[in-house]
C-alpha cells in the first residue's frame, strides 16, 4: 500500500491560503534510530543518531526557548514520500522526562518545596542525537508505523529546525490549544514552566 498524500484539490485550497513563505535556512542529515523507549502502548521516544561526520548541527538545549514550537522533517530513505513532521521536544528524553514527572508527582502529593535536577539536562549534550516522539497510528505506510516497526538499520533523513516556532515574548498571557500528540508542541514550554 502506498503511503496517504493529500489529494491536488486540498493542495490548491491551501495554496490559495498562503499569505507568505519563510525562507529557512535549514540543514539536510542521515540518521538512523539507536534508542527507543515507551510512553505508553501507542506512543514512543525514539533517539536518532545522525552518522555523518560533515554535519555540523547542533540540537537545540533542553533550555532553549527560540525552539519551542519548531520541528523536523522526518523522511524515510527507502520510501522518500514517506514523511511526517515532529516537533522538537527536548523535555521528553528519558531521564529528563522521569525528572519532570517526579516533579509533578510531588506537586499533586502536596509537596511545595521541590527543586529541578538540573544535572538531568546536563547528560544530553551530544551533537549528534536527535529525540522525536511519535504515536503510531497504525496506518499501513505511514512514517508513525515505520518508526514503531522497523529494523534498526533503517535510515531516516532529517531537515532541520523548521518552523517560526511558538515565538514566545517575555510578558503577557499565553493561550494554547491542543489535543492528542499536538501537546507536544508545547511539551517543552510547560517543561519550562516546571522548572
Amino acid at each position: 500500500m502506498t503511503p496517504y498524500t493529500h489529494s491536488n484539490v486540498a493542495r490548491a485550497i491551501v495554496n490559495s491560503m498562503i499569505v507568505g513563505k519563510l525562507n529557512e535556512a535549514s540543514e539536510t542529515f542521515e540518521g538512523v534510530i539507536t534508542h527507543d523507549y515507551n510512553i505508553n502502548s501507542t506512543t514512543k521516544v525514539f533517539t536518532f543518531t545522525i552518522d555523518s561526520e560533515d554535519v555540523h548541527y547542533h540540537p537545540p538545549a533542553s533550555t532553549s526557548v527560540d525552539t519551542i514550537g519548531k520541528h523536523y522533517l522526518l523522511r524515510s530513505i527507502n520510501n522518500p514520500k514517506v514523511r511526517r513532521h515532529y516537533t522538537v521536544s527536548q523535555c521528553m528524553r528519558q531521564n529528563t522526562y522521569k525528572e519532570y514527572l517526579n516533579l509533578i508527582k510531588q506537586f499533586k502529593d502536596g509537596e511545595r518545596n521541590f527543586q529541578f535536577n538540573e544535572k538531568v539536562l546536563a547528560e544530553h549534550t551530544s551533537k549528534n542525537e536527535i529525540i522525536f516522539t511519535a504515536k503510531n497510528y497504525n496506518i499501513v505506510g505511514g512514517l508513525s508505523r515505520i518508526l514503531h516497526t522497523a529494523a534498526t538499520t533503517e535510515r531516516y533523513q532529517m531537515k532541520a529546525l523548521l518552523g517560526k516556532g511558538l515565538n514566545l515574548q517575555s510578558e503577557g498571557v499565553h493561550v494554547a490549544f491542543a489535543g492528542g500528540t499536538g501537546v507536544l508542541v508545547f511539551m517543552d514550554l510547560v517543561a519550562l514552566l516546571l522548572r
